[in-house]
């Protein structure tokens, strides 16, 4: 009776597990999409590591996906130790998926600008960004 008790813990762990990387896998993909299609072609710079990314990528051309992930690996060293292993694998998770979105999804379209409008391109942005980040943060209990 304890062994099937385990087991359906250790399963409902598991099942926990994958939702909380289902949801940080579509924050970030949101969160991509939002900065590969609305802010980053409007040159439009946001605080933090992605809006410093955006910067140094107009001053040398190097993609702002390769500038955030190498900008946040001391930051993830840091926050691991503080903060303990299991949230520094998730956040590594997601610091490579919005990397490499954010890369993919700007050399699909281009740069190509899909909203003319400067303002609505960073109101419809920020809405997306505060959408993933909600969706991150609702799924991983963080």
């Amino acid at each position: 009776m304890k062994r099937v008790f385990a087991i359906k813990l250790e399963k409902q762990i598991v099942i926990a597990e994958l939702k909380s990387y289902t949801y940080v896998f579509l924050g970030s993909l949101l969160l991509s999409i939002a900065y590969a299609l609305l802010i980053i072609p409007h040159h439009i710079v946001p605080g933090g590591i992605l809006g410093l990314s955006i910067v140094i990528k107009e001053l040398t051309g190097f993609s702002v996906g390769w500038i955030a992930l190498l900008i946040n690996i001391p930051l993830l060293l840091w926050g691991t130790k503080v903060l303990g292993t299991k949230t520094g694998v998730k956040t590594l998770f997601s610091m490579v998926l919005v990397s490499f979105y954010i890369d993919l999804i700007t050399s699909l379209t281009a740069g190509r600008v899909f909203i003319n409008d400067v303002f609505m391109s960073s109101v419809f942005g920020g809405v997306i960004i505060g959408v993933a980040v909600a969706v991150v943060m609702n799924g991983t209990g963080n």
